[in-house]
């Protein structure tokens, strides 16, 4: 008589406990910490990070990696992982470039955290040597609303605060047009906001319209400063992290001790059931997974031996 045999994987989360101890940064081999901490410090998410610092051997440390980056490729099944690529990429030009004006690494810097996580800028306006006013560059880029959130266009604007050191990161509310000036700082109450407004437009009308805000066409009353503006640069800073969901990371964390499989990105959300139909020659064809959103996915074909089936555990 034909057996069906249809077995539920439910419970196998509690079974298994997701926490496990979570190690201090500082006790990572040297080669994971600098990955963690340098690498990919700017893009990896919070839960990623604690998922990495519960792993316990080389072997899932670099399955965990391998996964990350697959997470974040935009072409799977191509040779070449184009984010990867970019990404190192971004990191040495930042230590090329902007390690120049100050002792600490490239990719440390305000000016190196924002092209690392948005690139190169449409066009960079230099606003140097002019009297009255601290150096100051502004990084014009175009943001996709309906993908990232961003405006359309905005600016990032970097200054020498008291006119020395590295470039920072300007912020309308948290630093205000009165910082960027410098002689005449002195001469202006510094919450006099439309003074020093004034005082910069007499100077140079680009930088006084960036004092105030940094996305075009914004409209603000006389004497106000754009909180738009603020959120946008939080949002800038996330926007890696809202690219990517990490629930494979957990999934990983879960299952990397029964599961004896090269972990990919081929993972696929389920808050549901998993099924194992079993075939006439007592291999099981599938697993079968069924999500909440009713769409079927076959992922692979397993064995299962004598002695798994008896502990009611499987090898992949």
């Amino acid at each position: 008589m034909r057996k069906n045999i249809i077995i539920f994987m439910l419970g196998i989360i509690f079974i298994f406990p997701l926490q496990a101890r979570k190690l201090k940064v500082r006790e990572l081999p040297s080669r994971y910490k600098k990955w963690l901490e340098e690498e990919v410090v700017y893009i990896i998410t919070r839960i990623e990070r604690d998922v990495f610092l519960q792993l316990k051997s080389e072997r899932e440390r670099e399955m965990f990696i391998d996964a990350f980056w697959k997470q974040r490729d935009p072409t799977p099944g191509t040779p070449e992982n184009e984010f990867k690529v970019e990404h190192y990429q971004r990191i040495i030009y930042a230590n090329k470039i902007f390690g120049r004006e100050t002792y600490r690494p490239g990719w440390v810097t305000d000016r190196g955290e924002i092209y690392i996580v948005l690139g190169e800028p449409l066009s960079i306006d230099r606003f140097e040597g002019i009297n009255g006013i601290h150096p100051i560059r502004i990084w014009s880029y175009q943001g996709y609303p309906k993908y990232d959130g961003l405006p359309g266009y905005f600016n990032i604007v970097f200054f020498k605060r008291d006119g020395m050191g590295e470039f920072v990161l300007y912020s309308p509310s948290g630093d205000g047009p009165h910082s960027l000036l410098s002689y005449l700082r002195s001469q202006i109450d510094s919450i006099d906001i439309e003074a020093a407004y004034e005082a910069l437009f007499e100077l140079e009308p680009a930088v006084a319209a960036n004092s105030l805000t940094l996305i075009p066409g914004e409209q603000l009353y006389p004497g106000q400063v754009s909180l738009s503006s603020d959120i946008m640069l939080n949002a800038v800073q996330e926007l890696p992290q809202k690219k990517i969901k990490p629930g494979y990371a957990e999934a990983l964390l879960r299952y990397k001790d029964i599961v004896e499989v090269e972990y990919s990105a081929n993972y696929v959300e389920c808050d549901s059931l998993i099924r194992i139909v079993k075939d006439d020659e007592e291999i099981f064809s599938s697993i079968i997974l069924w999500s909440q959103k009713n769409f079927l996915l076959v992922l692979m074909k397993i064995s299962i031996t004598p002695i798994l089936r008896s502990t009611g555990m499987f090898r992949i």
